[in-house]
């Protein structure tokens, strides 16, 4: 989902943890089985300023909080509320190094990948397929990191995300068929990237999902 902040000034302090956390708890169900794929929440900042008077923490974001996932989160803006980035994206992806019009920011932004380009959330709603693979800007050319919390996203290799544990039975989310255990898959993306899906059939236990509609869906905000 997108989480919308608009109209806000952060001030004072002392600030800890950085002044904008995402994703808190995020994940902490499926941190055991390595998997917080899902955990690719949209902050959308309009009109958001950061005070001079901010103390404490520099980190004006945060990737991660309290066992929250540090890899999926995705902070995004038209205006300047992000140093005039389009997106900032977590550092643990190391792939959105070498994406054209990205470039890897100081600890202001927790080390994150600054893009002038809109990165967007993609996700995939079905039973666990097994790990797939993603390729594409982002993910190219790029060592898998399989160290704790990345699990290989880094490289586009995307691990099922059970929810909850054993997954959310299927009756919940109006699908009809099979009643095993429903969750998914989540990636960051470029708006208006090519990519490839290896391992997924798009079958009627299958459903996509990419960004939200409060972000327009226009400027290129195509897959």
């Amino acid at each position: 989902f997108t989480f919308v902040l608009q109209n806000l000034t952060f001030a004072g302090g002392p600030v800890v943890d950085g002044a904008l956390s995402a994703g808190q708890h995020c994940g902490l169900d499926q941190a055991r089985a390595r998997t917080q794929s899902l955990c690719t929440v949209q902050y959308l900042l309009r009109e958001v300023h950061f005070s001079p008077s901010l103390f404490g923490d520099p980190r004006r974001v945060r990737f991660g909080i309290s066992g929250g996932n540090p890899v999926a989160p995705i902070f995004v803006s038209y205006d300047g509320s992000l140093g005039g980035h389009r997106s900032v994206v977590s550092s643990k992806l190391s792939g959105f190094e070498q994406v054209r019009g990205c470039t890897r920011l100081s600890a202001t932004y927790d080390g994150g990948f600054g893009c002038d380009t809109p990165m967007r959330r993609l996700n995939v709603w079905t039973p666990s397929r097994g790990t797939l693979r993603l390729r594409g800007p982002g993910y190219e050319a790029t060592a898998p990191d399989w160290s704790a919390p990345t699990f290989g996203a880094n490289a586009g290799f995307l691990q099922h995300d059970g929810i909850w544990g054993s997954g959310i039975p299927r009756v919940c989310c109006a699908f009809t068929g099979p009643t095993e255990p429903y969750g998914g898959y989540g990636a960051v993306v470029q708006a208006g990237g090519a990519y490839e899906l290896e391992g997924l059939a798009l079958d009627a236990d299958a459903a996509l999902a990419f960004s939200d509609d409060v972000l327009g869906l226009d400027g290129g905000d195509a897959l």
